[in-house]
């Protein structure tokens, strides 16, 4: 449905010689047809789960686990010669204690959600295969597994509904946990600088990631997931002054 919303703001956008930073969602958004995002979900966790469980030493072959799956656009590991092979087996003995709760699946440009809802049934089975019920799995899933981005708002509603929806499914009390969906409208700051946060901050260190922040985020809806930092931003720090203190104000990023 929302690819079709889209359609009149794109045609109107494309009549234009330059775009608007409003325009880029809808002239930039391609709405990935089902079985593409079946096969990258299948090829990507899909193929990840199955080197976690040779890891493990399960006897089973790709095409005997796909098919308990069902996973219909799985493709076979391409042969590879004997010193590629070897490193590929040494590379897998680091994945022995991998649990599904480590695992983290991130759509950097999410749209309406279509790749992490399938991801969602493919995380379900996983656990499942694991021994979890659907009710727990549903609960880790939201909490642990799926990660989104998007500069588009309308499109982050979207994915969060879908989320949502897609747990309440599976466990009837999950409008009640207090869990949300990881998904995020990629945040835009044009009218703020470090000045207007003098009287939380108490460290250099705070005003320095601040202004970087502030910085990084002038133009979050035009950047998207291509922001990032050449220096590590001590998130610690700037969590200290958000807490509700005595005379002082909350801060939420």
């Amino acid at each position: 449905m929302y690819q079709y919303y889209n359609t009149e703001p794109k045609e109107v956008a494309f009549k234009k010689r330059k775009y608007a930073e409003t325009d880029i969602p809808a002239v930039t958004q391609l709405f990935t047809p089902d079985w593409i995002v079946k096969y990258m979900v299948e090829n990507s966790l899909g193929r990840y789960w199955i080197n976690v469980l040779h890891a493990r030493n399960d006897p089973r072959s790709e095409a005997e686990i796909t098919q308990v799956y069902h996973w219909q656009y799985y493709m076979s590991e391409s042969q590879q010669n004997e010193q590629v092979s070897l490193k590929i087996i040494d590379a897998q003995k680091e994945l022995t204690e991998v649990k599904l709760e480590d695992i983290t699946l991130v759509d950097a440009a999410m749209g309406s959600g279509h790749v992490l809802v399938y991801a969602f049934d493919v995380f379900l089975q996983l656990y499942e295969s694991e021994g979890y019920s659907k009710r727990d799995a549903t609960k880790n899933i939201i909490q642990y597994n799926l990660y989104g981005f998007d500069i588009d708002t309308r499109a982050f509603q979207l994915s969060y509904f879908a989320l949502s929806m897609k747990a309440r499914q599976y466990n009837r009390r999950f409008l009640t946990l207090g869990l949300r969906p990881n998904v995020f409208d990629i945040p835009e700051y044009t009218d703020l600088s470090v000045q207007d946060f003098e009287d939380l901050i108490t460290t250099d260190q705070q005003s320095s990631d601040i202004t970087r922040l502030l910085k990084a985020f002038h133009d979050g809806n035009s950047y998207g997931s291509l922001i990032h930092f050449t220096e590590p931003i001590n998130f610690l720090e700037i969590e200290s002054i958000i807490d509700v203190k005595p005379g002082r104000t909350s801060i939420i990023f």
